[in-house]
């Protein structure tokens, strides 16, 4: 945890929790702003009680009450809290800068409590270098409102957006059309100053406290989705889709016990759905700048597979389990016995895309189904680096739900999908979903550790040919 999130309030949830942070954050307000004033009105008070109780008492319950309804004004006059409801968070967040000004050029993640509450944020998106300045229950509109102090002085390099969530809920809820309308205004506010700047922004979340406004926030994701792609600096990150379970419903496991904020796993399954997408965008100038450093400390590698292009040599097997020609465009070698397999040798490719060497890859489809009713199957994959060496890895493969989606809908339809969607299609054998560096040889001998599998569709058509590419993200044991 980063020292800005200790020097700020408690980030957990609940209603327990909130009033903790109300309580601290009264006590940091009346310590550091009004104590030094009014100690010496308490000494006095203390040698003259009569004076006191006749006219310091009634003055303070006066200010009090108005304190009170002002605010009650502003809750019922604008239906949702005004944007200075949140003053003393943005003031906290400039003291911080003042204190320890960030760098310029970080991906900056700004909106609500789901970015607030983002504890693991900086270890989730390392190696880009992010800043979070995200503040209660903020309206996107709210968002807009403090830009000029939490977003446009860090010069960001992306902007990562949260917010939208909350528009929904009060006296005066907004409707699909204002929280998108909202969404243009900050685009258009930010813009103004920094037309360059890559704005990403994360899907309204389903959850299981207001899945009654889900599609209204729906339909705003939508409208959102839609401007963004005619829009080059504009991008949509959809998180709702894995965030469902296999009933259509919002997923239990991923909140906390409000129902609403999301806990560790539910962070987890947004870094898998963010992440990839801002490392293919953002990550090259990480890579460029800190290639030989990573390797000597998180010994960390990726490799590349373009498919088609890639794509040298295929077999499978149709008993058992259907398989078609798979992916179209390769050459598919006849007379093969093997039974619910899938055999695929491809070229290889560097962090820069050139040709290092060789890959095969076997996968075997089992025919029963696991206990959650998906198909995983056992991945066997062999890489041969030219003057280095090779590689054996073993992993657990399933579809991630947002391409399986594509390749059902496709398939059974007659039209033919393009688009840009990434997921992570390994679910194991680890416990944190990643697979197994069983060895190598060359310079790879001894090898051990993990490794991710990330693959990003960007086309595929009713008749099975795709367009796609494979990151195989290695993470070697600091031995190897």
């Amino acid at each position: 945890m980063s020292s800005d999130d200790h020097r700020l309030e408690d980030r957990s949830g609940g209603v327990l929790d909130l009033l903790h942070r109300v309580r601290k954050n009264i006590g940091a307000f009346y310590v550091g702003r009004i104590h030094p004033y009014v100690s010496p009105i308490f000494r006095w008070s203390k040698s003259h009680p009569w004076i006191t109780r006749l006219v310091v008492y009634p003055v303070l319950a006066l200010l009090i009450y108005q304190g009170v309804a002002y605010g009650l004004f502003l809750r019922l006059y604008y239906g949702q809290p005004h944007p200075e409801f949140w003053q003393s968070q943005i003031i906290a967040y400039e003291e911080l800068d003042r204190e320890a000004p960030p760098e310029h050029g970080k991906v900056l993640f700004v909106g609500s409590s789901s970015i607030r509450f983002w504890d693991t944020l900086e270890e989730d998106m390392a190696p880009l270098d992010v800043l979070e300045r995200g503040f209660g229950g903020a309206n996107l509109s709210h968002v807009t409102y403090f830009a000029n102090r939490i977003v446009l002085p860090y010069k960001p390099r992306a902007i990562v957006l949260y917010a939208g969530d909350n528009d929904f809920i009060g006296p005066q809820p907004k409707s699909a059309q204002e929280v998108f309308d909202n969404y243009v205004e900050f685009v258009s506010y930010v813009h103004d100053y920094q037309p360059e700047v890559s704005i990403y922004y994360i899907a309204i979340k389903p959850s299981t406290s207001r899945w009654h406004k889900w599609p209204e926030m729906q339909h705003t994701n939508q409208l959102i989705e839609e401007y963004a792609e005619a829009n080059g600096t504009l991008h949509y990150l959809d998180i709702a889709a894995p965030m469902m379970g296999g009933d259509g419903q919002p997923r239990g496991d991923l909140f906390r016990p409000d129902g609403l904020h999301l806990n560790a796993i539910g962070y987890s399954i947004w870094t898998q759905a963010i992440k990839p997408i801002l490392m293919a965008d953002l990550g090259a100038d990480v890579r460029d700048n800190q290639q030989d450093a990573a390797r000597e400390i998180s010994k960390t590698l990726s490799y590349f597979i373009e498919m088609p292009e890639d794509g040298l040599a295929l077999t499978h097997g149709q008993q058992g389990v259907e398989l078609k020609p798979f992916p179209k465009g390769i050459q598919v070698l006849e007379g093969t016995e093997i039974e619910n397999t899938l055999a695929l040798t491809v070229r290889l490719r560097n962090q820069s895309r050139e040709l290092v060497g060789l890959a095969s890859e076997l996968e075997y489809f089992p025919e029963v189904l696991d206990e959650d009713g998906k198909q995983v199957w056992d991945t066997y994959w062999t890489l041969m680096v030219s003057g280095k060496g090779s590689l054996f890895l073993y992993e657990k493969e399933s579809l991630g739900p947002k391409i399986a989606k594509v390749f059902f809908e496709t398939q059974q339809g007659d039209e033919d999908w393009q688009g840009r969607l990434t997921e992570p299609t390994n679910v194991g054998p680890l416990s944190t979903g990643h697979g197994v560096i069983a060895g190598g040889t060359g310079e790879f001998s001894g090898a051990s550790g993990s490794f991710e599998e990330i693959g990003t569709l960007t086309a595929f058509t009713t008749s099975g040919e795709l367009t796609a590419s494979i990151e195989l993200r290695l993470h070697l044991d600091p031995t190897n």
